[in-house]
């Protein structure tokens, strides 16, 4: 049996290459499954432009997910803005309306399968199947192991990782039934390589961020036969209004030296969306706009993951 779980008989192939270890006569097992989930690298489709693409974006009542609808829709595409918050929502699609661009806005809360169900059936409907979904929407509260709540941390992984599945899962089998569609997720340097004040006082955060890009590998993986493609998003350090609104447990001086930072050091949401949209353009499954990140996954992995090298002298920090 081959090791995609099949009951095809590989035994003429193996005695035909005794060398092989079963792994190896994945790459050759001829039954329909492997031939279209072999691990033999194969062309990602290429996302040439966004004109009249259908885009769903969580999270997009202001900061990040704002700009790249903004961005998007400059682009051509028919945005689909989606967030707990409706008003900010409506206001942005009015400005994008202004200037002939298409949008609409829908209420949804991703911590909920029925309205994350309500929001997927009314698109469908009203908007039609969507070429891309972008996961964005995000929850944040402070805390560190030594003081988190994991009341907090709990509602971090509803939002920042199962309002994903839900989402995702929601259009899904629209997209798998044409043949084609994109899922981007959202994750964070963090992820890999927290900074000490961000990993002792964001444990929440990291911890999502780190499991939303397993996540999106195992989804890449599991619908390569399908014709849907994914990417994951590794954002600047980006510059939002809710910094100056983080609560939690940390201690006050983190609250305020975190705000102070971002407030300095960040870059505007329209200049990240841009990069981050151009990045999508090319269909690759790492997107990353935040300067050194590669160098710092080098890095990682040479010095073993050690948490305490100084992984941000790779960064524009």
């Amino acid at each position: 049996m081959c090791l995609t779980g099949c009951q095809y008989n590989v035994s003429a192939y193996k005695s035909l290459l005794p060398w092989c270890r079963l792994e190896v006569i994945l790459y050759i097992c001829p039954c329909p499954l492997c031939s279209t989930s072999s691990l033999s690298p194969s062309p990602r489709p290429i996302m040439l432009d966004f004109q009249d693409k259908i885009v769903v974006v969580t999270g997009a009542a202001r900061g990040i997910g704002q700009a790249i609808s903004i961005e998007l829709a400059a682009a051509g595409a028919h945005v689909v803005l989606a967030d707990i918050q409706l008003e900010p929502q409506e206001k942005t699609v009015s400005e994008l309306q202004s200037r002939g661009q298409k949008a609409c806005a829908y209420q949804c809360d991703v911590t909920s399968d029925e309205s994350v169900k309500a929001f997927a059936s009314n698109v469908l409907k009203n908007v039609g199947v969507p070429d891309i979904v972008y996961n964005n929407a995000a929850f944040i509260r402070s805390g560190g192991i030594l003081n988190a709540s994991v009341e907090n941390i709990r509602r971090e992984l509803d939002v920042n990782v199962l309002g994903y599945i839900r989402v995702a899962q929601a259009f899904l089998p629209d997209m798998v039934a044409r043949g084609s569609g994109w899922i981007v997720n959202t994750a964070s340097p963090n992820a890999f390589v927290p900074p000490p004040m961000v990993a002792g006082n964001l444990l929440g955060y990291c911890i999502t961020k780190g499991a939303d890009v397993s996540m999106s590998q195992c989804m890449a993986m599991s619908l390569k036969p399908t014709g849907v493609g994914v990417s994951i998003v590794f954002p600047d350090l980006t510059y939002t209004k809710s910094v100056h609104e983080l609560t939690g447990t940390a201690p006050s001086e983190f609250i305020t030296g975190f705000a102070e930072f971002v407030s300095t050091q960040s870059r505007p949401a329209s200049v990240v969306a841009k990069r981050i949209v151009n990045g999508l353009k090319e269909g690759k499954f790492f997107v990353n706009t935040y300067d050194g990140f590669e160098e710092m996954l080098r890095a990682w992995a040479k010095n073993d993951m050690d948490p305490d090298f100084n992984y941000l002298s790779f960064s524009r920090l």
